[in-house]
């Protein structure tokens, strides 16, 4: 099933509202009300923080040592082998010829 992009965000930004509302109880019911018509979604759509067009720059996470070298290396614990994921591997500077850089 296809991931419909303006679905997925007015559910997110659905939830977030509803989690704003609950989170912060007014006493006052007119400080209520108006925290509720400023957190509606038909305002929050006004907002430019959900205009589009979305694009992520975020950079694949580059490949670290893996965990057995990581064990060997006295860095893990032995159990951890059976904790983690064959597949998974971690960068940490300082080992394996990581630099600090």
């Amino acid at each position: 099933m296809a991931l419909n992009p303006i679905v997925f965000t007015e559910r997110v930004v659905r939830s977030f509202l509803r989690y704003q509302l609950t989170a912060y109880p007014f006493a006052d019911e007119r400080l209520h009300a108006q925290m509720r018509r400023l957190l509606s979604l038909d305002q929050t759509r006004q907002s430019p923080l959900l205009k589009g067009p979305y694009i992520s720059l975020s950079r694949p996470f580059r490949r670290g040592a893996a965990v057995e070298a990581l064990v060997r290396e006295e860095v893990f614990h032995t159990h951890l082998r059976q904790r983690i994921p064959a597949g998974i591997t971690l960068n940490r500077p300082g080992f394996s010829g990581d630099s600090f850089t």
